[in-house]
């Protein structure tokens, strides 16, 4: 093929384009000088191989240490929530002229309270052959304190000690066995169920419809002492 006249030949135009640009790599970190000077070796950046699972875990990790660190600060936030309503509570219940009751003890033998002059003719106020809820069995300090409660709500009731040493709570209002599903005795031992849920949410006090309250024939034949209110 001719060649045009006054056209550059072609090894000329070759040497007419332009060098291509020299791409700047950046050191590899296997090729970085170790011996060289600190200031040297600063220019180059720090890099951290870390496995892609590693920091799948680590931020595992993380959202649980937030989650538990949510549902301790909330859990004792309700506690402390819990504890102050009850001292409020109890700082209530101290302070109202009907908790304050005087609770006396009660001599089967003699029938004569601690510190009376004169028997008393009904030693045990139960009848025989009638049924009584039995609320609790405690200590006798914790009988006087439920005691001073149930009395503070209109509910008469009495400890009996027990061959255990410890004291049983009974409410005081016996029903034949043949009316325990009447209306009036259920509704009876709906009301000691709300007292039994208020109790335990004071202070050392223990519901005593947890604890198993039942009804309970009267038989007779009961031997140690009686705890009861003091007549007002």
């Amino acid at each position: 093929m001719p060649r045009r006249r006054n056209s550059p030949p072609p090894f000329e135009i070759m040497s007419a384009l332009p060098a291509p640009s020299a791409k700047v790599h950046a050191p590899s970190i296997d090729r970085i000088d170790r011996t060289a000077g600190w200031w040297e070796r600063a220019r180059y950046p720090v890099v951290l191989r870390v496995p892609r699972g590693y920091v799948a875990l680590a931020g595992l990790f993380m959202v649980g240490l937030l989650v538990l660190a949510y549902m301790v600060g909330q859990s004792r936030g309700r506690a402390e929530g819990i504890a102050q309503a009850r001292a409020e509570y109890e700082l209530r219940f101290e302070n109202a002229p009907v908790g304050v009751v005087p609770i006396q003890t009660v001599d089967r033998t003699s029938g004569t309270p601690a510190g009376a002059n004169s028997g008393d003719s009904r030693v045990d106020p139960r009848e025989e052959g009638l049924n009584y809820f039995v609320l609790a069995h405690d200590d006798e300090q914790g009988a006087r304190r439920l005691l001073q409660f149930l009395a503070s709500r209109g509910v008469d009731a009495a400890a009996f000690e027990t061959s255990r040493g410890l004291y049983k709570v009974v409410a005081l209002r016996g029903f034949p066995g043949k009316e325990r599903s009447s209306p009036a005795i259920q509704e009876y031992e709906r009301k000691l169920q709300r007292l039994g849920v208020e109790w335990g949410n004071m202070p050392g006090g223990r519901s005593f419809t947890n604890q198993g309250m039942y009804p309970e024939r009267y038989k007779g034949g009961e031997v140690g002492k009686i705890l009861r209110p003091a007549a007002q």
